[in-house]
């Protein structure tokens, strides 16, 4: 069978996790919300002193909000400091944040540990930079069966440019068969989050599926979404 030439879209930043354990104590909670609500200042006063104390959710919010400048001046060391403080407690969107971090700024050897431990925690966007460093061969040797494992369990966990780059290595066979039921399914996925070039490719892989094949990707796809709400 000829696979279709698909569209790449342009590569999308992931910047940080934030997302907080169920566990978090009252007073974590509140400085929590009040940086979900937007009120920086009343976050920054609330989590700064649990950070010291040695809390790592607060730790980990105190390092975005240095790292980013949200209610505080933005200082880049104090962020590695409380993102590294976080993540020695085993607290993974600290672990993904530090390992970004060192992603962005070229120390793929500091990265690639922090990112591996917090994918196989269950982070998806920890999962899709472990996978884009074996998809191009960044300091793992080239390896697409293993980044089509890793990128495939951050597609599950909902990362929208991983449904994209799943599908597209579904689709072509790298790292396995080709699919392309499930390439569809997935690009049908990200189309419904409008994710740039889904709609394109989804016509071009139609040209190549019957149309009971087409329906029934577009049915997995739905039900897929539907049992996702945003968060």
């Amino acid at each position: 069978m000829h696979l279709p030439q698909l569209i790449k879209a342009a590569s999308v930043a992931l910047l940080l996790a934030i997302a907080a354990p169920p566990v978090a104590r009252a007073d974590v909670q509140a400085g929590v919300a009040a940086f979900m609500a937007g009120d920086r200042v009343a976050a920054w006063r609330e989590l700064l002193p649990l950070a010291r104390k040695g809390d790592p959710v607060a730790q980990n919010y105190v390092g975005i909000m240095y790292a980013h400048g949200f209610g505080t001046d933005q200082d880049m060391t104090e962020a590695v400091y409380w993102y590294e403080q976080a993540a020695k407690q085993g607290f993974t969107d600290a672990q993904f944040n530090l390992g970004f971090l060192r992603f962005q700024n070229g120390n793929y050897a500091g990265a690639a540990p922090l990112l591996a431990e917090a994918a196989m925690s269950g982070v998806g966007m920890a999962q899709y930079y472990l996978a884009r460093m074996y998809k191009e061969g960044i300091h793992f040797g080239h390896d697409d069966t293993v980044a089509r494992t890793w990128v495939g369990r951050a597609a599950e966990n909902g990362v929208a440019q991983a449904q994209f780059d799943y599908a597209l290595m579904l689709a072509q066979g790298q790292g396995g068969p080709v699919d392309i039921r499930e390439a569809y399914k997935w690009l049908a996925v990200t189309r419904a989050v409008r994710y740039p070039g889904a709609e394109q490719n989804l016509d071009i892989l139609a040209e190549r599926m019957a149309p009971a094949d087409v329906q029934a990707s577009q049915r997995a796809a739905d039900q897929w979404v539907a049992a996702h709400p945003p968060q």
